[in-house]
């Protein structure tokens, strides 16, 4: 599932959350429900979590592998592609409260 290679790529960012990638792919909602109410119909939602936590880690390990590579190879650019998303949004904050 593309969703879950997202949502893992996400967790591995710092200050991306996992929940907020499901919530924009539209994901959030059918992964709450397949929780919930597993019980209720098991094999469908093993199924579908199973496939959502294997595109997960897959994607989390590839996001980290990228991200390994990327600091050893550009430590100080990426340290200020961190440093000015971070930076970023401090407008937004000031300018909310």
């Amino acid at each position: 599932m593309l969703a879950g290679l997202l949502i893992g790529m996400g967790i591995v960012l710092p200050g991306v959350s996992g929940g907020v990638i499901a919530v924009i792919l539209n994901v959030y909602d059918k992964l709450i429900f397949a929780i919930n109410n597993f019980k209720n119909n098991k094999k469908e939602n093993t199924i579908f979590l199973a496939k959502m936590v294997v595109s997960l880690i897959i994607g989390a390990i590839i996001s980290a592998n990228l991200l390994t590579y990327f600091f050893e190879k550009y430590l100080v650019e990426m340290s200020y592609l961190f440093i000015g998303l971070v930076l970023g949004t401090v407008p937004m904050i000031v300018k909310t409260y």
